[in-house]
């Protein structure tokens, strides 16, 4: 995913000399392309990823389009007041995108783990949350923002992720996007899966799920999104939710959200990551494995 997003701001940095591309000291050996074609539209900040949204709130309000990068925790909760007061309150276009995803860093421990930040990414008014499942929403999204100014954030995995969609499909904000129509969805017409971020292409690995399971990816969501969703949510009876994020104030939060407000009786099933991975050093593998267990145990009972 990182890979494409550095493609892309390549590819459009050489048509628009409004693009500029700022880290806080991360992203060596995947940068390198933006950073060597445009040295002067590439601002390494330091270990200062406050001043770095600042910055980047700056030249927005001067009409540049900035792309800063980062780790997933440290441009969010270490900039919550800058991205709130700077950019979000603002309503400026300046993307927020990330790399590494969940529990993407868990031997590194929680200091590295953002398993909480869509949390905070979503409380803020203007800002919308976008979650690729593959590069090729990642582009999607991308074309998007371009078009579409406003406060994003990207949350991406981080490399070799797989592209799950044969073509490119249209995107639209608030709107899920099919990824995998299995012959016989019939046994399971009334229950679907709607994923939030990578975790998209584990789940169509899953054969109960690939033979006989809708599932769906989001890649647009967030406040801007809300009510965008009832015509979706109201087709089925029930909709399991899947987000490499804790419960509180993830996707699957927003999506109960949704239903209360807007009075769907659809059910939202969650699959999110336990609270116990607070605080555990492990592989990613090892971490994320809570949530599959339980993804396959809400399809096997909730399949007709």
């Amino acid at each position: 995913m990182r890979n494409k997003f550095i493609n892309w701001l390549c590819e459009q940095a050489r048509q628009d000399e409004r693009i500029i591309f700022l880290t806080a000291d991360l992203g060596y050996s995947v940068i390198e392309p933006f950073q060597n074609e445009f040295p002067n539209r590439c601002i390494n900040v330091g270990v200062a990823e406050q001043n770095m949204v600042g910055i980047a709130a700056g030249l927005a309000s001067e009409g540049f389009l900035p792309y800063t990068y980062s780790i997933g925790i440290f441009p969010t909760f270490r900039c919550a007041e800058q991205l709130r007061n700077d950019v979000d309150y603002h309503n400026l276009p300046v993307l927020t995108s990330t790399v590494g995803s969940g529990v993407t860093y868990g031997s590194l421990g929680y200091t590295h783990h953002a398993i909480q930040d869509l949390a905070l990414m979503r409380s803020l008014p203007n800002m919308v949350i976008a979650t690729p499942s593959d590069p090729i929403e990642v582009k999607l999204i991308l074309n998007w923002h371009k078009s579409n100014p406003c406060p994003l954030y990207l949350r991406m995995h981080k490399a070799g992720d797989k592209s799950l969609h044969l073509s490119e499909p249209i995107i639209e904000l608030g709107k899920p996007l099919e990824i995998n129509s299995p012959k016989n969805k019939e046994l399971n017409s009334d229950t679907c899966i709607l994923v939030a971020g990578y975790l998209a292409k584990e789940t169509l690995d899953i054969e109960i799920i690939k033979n006989s399971m809708q599932v769906f990816s989001m890649p647009l969501w967030g406040n801007p999104a809300c009510g965008k969703l009832n015509s979706f949510l109201s087709s089925y009876k029930k909709i399991i939710s899947l987000e490499d994020h804790l419960l509180a104030g993830g996707f699957s939060s927003w999506l109960l959200e949704e239903t209360v407000k807007n009075s769907i009786d659809t059910r939202i099933l969650p699959v999110t990551l336990p609270s116990e991975a607070i605080g555990k050093v492990a592989s990613e593998k090892t971490l994320i494995k809570p949530i599959f267990d339980k993804l396959i145990y809400n399809v096997q009972k909730n399949s007709n």
